[in-house]
């Protein structure tokens, strides 16, 4: 069934047409048994002209602009004479009945969902009607009285889809008008804002749902006067200014019985007149009043502001009110006697809670030490939290260093009582940095920064307490900012390369990856080490840029390996908790790898276990599709830092890498030992590849394979090379490469 049959069906139903209504348009056309019979007889010899005449009709259509613009293109023309065709076909077939009928009304009904205007379609049964009377004359050519009466009854048959036509496009309209209707009494009915149209008198004419709900109305509302819903003059001062000038706003808090007071914006509009037919006006000066209700607006503005200026975890103002809180105080400060004081105090050793209590535990300390903060301040002093374990305060009022090393002192004997949460007792300690104003500096991102520079000198010294910022601690930081400009410039410049380690199979000694490990090379030819970059790029954010040039070139240069006789191997590629958190991750790499023409299976993500035990909703989405394309993913340096392994089972993992340190001394009977074959035999009771990395001796590899590891990789095997010398470790013995120069003695 198409979508047009109901509508066709309950055309048929309103306009009553059956074989009844069907038999009373033929006898009121004269259109007997008898012509239907002729028209049938002549069907097959006017089918010679159907070609001809629809080229004709066409090249008329053409001609005539309003039809030529209806007409796009020639994939549609073809389309309409197919469609043409089967009427032609149809018209002679001398069966007019319900079927017949039927698709009469639903091409009338298609063509006015098109647009087609009526006048044009008349048009063209009139080109149509001539050009058969003229190929009837070639049919009949000599007999004058078999033309008339076939023609006379070709015309009744043309009349008889004319007026089923007209029909069609009368009941379509009608039905698309009252469809209209009721879809704005709809939209009126449901609107969520107040509607109420007022006469010239400023009486209530007509009052939507919400209108009578917002002003507490009862269904009878025709009639009232616009004083009863607003008292006072002031409104309807308004709505007679909006009869003159079209448009009028107001502002209004309207008490309610019970106490609630609700914000409400009244907006006044006036409405176009409604003229009859003759152009004479029914009505005059009526108005549109619209009735916003801005109460949950305002109090959702007010939320937003809250959530915009203050951290939600402690209830302190946050980094943005407090630069805004400490450049008023800075402005009253000015040129008066005394100092102020910017602290930035951090926890020590924050992270091992959230690692071994969990964040809640976390998040209930910094709560509690909020609490203290503000009990033990002044007033007039401002506590901000920064986020994570890092805090502000603002010491206002303080006339010499004394008074602000006094309030430090209190501030670190906060410390000296434990926190509890639950049953247990947990000890904090803090470092601080301060700075002042207006002796260090006069604007608040700069107090911030030497707060935060003697802040790290505190912690680079390795002692508990404050530091006082003092000239040069800032250097660091300046440090860090041309370490920043000079890693965004590399970016640009593409002064980055890689180098590719090799991960060697113990079972066949073939290389089942490479590593991809990230360097950088200054045009000086200074070498920058990747730990004092590699941080830096996680904390600006542009490991993100980085990490995609790095996917892009690993899996290119992935694509160009071949192995004589054996498999090519894969690519493995460190990826940031950055990366993994952003929503597009998964869809970047993919996008890769059809750009590289890389087979999924031939990528390995490298992760850390951070990663995955502060793992986020995008994360577990990120690594569930990458998983289902059929990317491998792999946990880096496992077995540091987290105890919990339950996420071994959570997420679609493939490789373990057993951290450096615990192979570097296996060949002891130690703790190392104990720990490296453990994980070992985890990995294989989870059917996971696994991995064993800085591996420098023979007698570690031998130790490795007797227990059955998977594959390693370490400076035994080969150190990491740059993309010209992959080719030779691809073509190398590996058979030679892992077996021992000495044989191991036995026993």
């Amino acid at each position: 069934m198409t979508q047009l049959e109901p509508l066709v069906s309950l055309i048929c139903q309103q306009m009553g047409i059956d074989e009844e209504d069907i038999r009373l348009r033929k006898s009121y056309l004269g259109l007997t048994s008898e012509e239907e019979v002729l028209l049938r007889q002549v069907h097959d010899d006017l089918g010679r002209f159907r070609e001809r005449f629809l080229d004709e009709l066409y090249e008329g259509f053409l001609a005539f602009p309003p039809t030529a613009a209806l007409l796009r293109d020639e994939a549609q023309i073809q389309r309409l004479k197919a469609g043409q065709a089967r009427y032609f076909d149809d018209l002679t077939c001398g069966e007019y009945g319900p079927d017949y009928v039927r698709h009469r009304l639903r091409v009338g009904v298609a063509h006015h969902r098109t647009g087609l205007e009526s006048k044009w379609y008349l048009a063209a049964y009139s080109q149509y009607l001539i050009a058969l009377l003229r190929h009837l004359g070639e049919v009949y050519e000599g007999d004058e009285s078999g033309y008339l009466r076939l023609a006379a009854a070709l015309i009744k048959v043309v009349f008889l889809d004319i007026g089923l036509a007209m029909d069609a496009y009368f009941h379509a309209g009608r039905m698309n008008e009252a469809a209209l209707k009721a879809y704005s009494e709809s939209l009126v009915d449901n609107a969520p804002c107040g509607m109420v149209v007022l006469s010239s008198e400023l009486r209530v004419l007509f009052a939507n749902p919400s209108a009578r709900r917002l002003l507490q109305l009862c269904d009878e509302v025709q009639g009232l006067t616009l004083e009863s819903l607003f008292p006072g003059e002031e409104i309807r001062d308004l709505a007679l200014s909006a009869q003159e000038d079209g448009h009028a706003s107001y502002n209004i808090f309207l008490p309610f019985a019970g106490g609630e007071t609700r914000n409400l914006q009244l907006t006044f509009t006036r409405l176009p007149l409604i003229k009859d037919g003759s152009g004479r006006p029914l009505s005059t000066g009526r108005l549109l009043l619209t009735l916003e209700d801005f109460t949950s607006l305002w109090r959702a503005r007010t939320e937003v502001s809250r959530i915009s200026n203050y951290d939600e975890l402690t209830g302190l103002p946050n980094r943005k009110l407090f630069l805004e809180l400490a450049s008023h105080a800075l402005a009253r400060a000015r040129g008066k006697p005394g100092r102020l004081a910017v602290l930035f105090l951090d926890l020590n050793r924050f992270k091992n809670i959230n690692d071994t209590l969990g964040h809640e535990a976390g998040d209930l300390l910094l709560r509690e030490l909020a609490l203290r903060l503000r009990h033990i301040l002044r007033n007039n002093d401002i506590v901000s939290h920064f986020g994570a374990d890092h805090f502000t305060i603002l010491l206002q009022g303080i006339y010499d260093r004394q008074d602000c090393m006094h309030a430090v002192q209190k501030i670190m004997s906060l410390f000296a009582t434990p926190f509890r949460i639950g049953e247990r007792e947990v000890f904090l300690s803090a470092n601080i940095g301060i700075s002042f104003f207006p002796d260090d500096a006069s604007e608040p991102q700069e107090l911030l920064k030497y707060a935060d520079a003697a802040l790290h000198q505190c912690k680079n010294e390795g002692r508990g307490g404050y530091c006082c910022f003092r000239e040069g601690m800032d250097q660091g930081a300046k440090r860090a900012l041309s370490l920043e400009t000079e890693l965004r410039r590399a970016l640009e410049q593409r002064q980055f390369c890689l180098y590719y380690q090799p991960i060697v199979g113990l079972k066949d000694n073939q290389v089942l990856s490479f590593e991809a490990l990230l360097r950088w090379y200054k045009p000086d030819g200074e070498i920058v080490p990747p730990l004092q970059f590699l941080p830096m790029l996680e904390e600006t954010g542009l490991i993100r840029e980085a990490g995609d040039w790095i996917l892009e070139e690993a899996c290119t240069m992935a694509r160009q390996w071949e192995v004589t006789g054996g498999v090519a191997p894969a690519v493995s590629v460190n990826v940031s908790s950055l990366q993994l958190s952003d929503s597009r991750f998964a869809r970047r790499v993919f996008h890769i790898l059809s750009t590289c023409d890389l087979p999924p299976e031939k990528l390995e993500l490298e992760l850390t276990e951070s990663m995955l035990v502060e793992q986020s909703g995008v994360t577990v989405e990120n690594l569930e599709t990458l998983a289902e394309m059929g990317v491998r993913l792999a946990i880096d340096d496992f077995g540091i830092g987290y105890s919990s392994l339950g996420y071994l089972n959570r997420f679609p993992l493939h490789t373990l890498k057993i951290d450096r340190s615990f192979i570097q001394d296996i060949c002891e009977a130690g703790q190392s030992a104990a720990v490296a074959r453990t994980i070992v035999t985890l990995g294989q009771a989870l059917q996971l590849r696994v991995v064993a990395e800085g591996v420098e001796t023979y007698a570690q590899l031998q130790m490795l394979k007797a227990w059955g590891c998977t594959a390693v990789q370490g400076y035994l095997l080969s150190r990491p090379v740059d993309r010209r010398h992959v080719k030779a470790l691809l073509e190398r013995d590996w058979n030679a490469a892992c077996a021992p120069a000495v044989p191991l003695a036995s026993g």
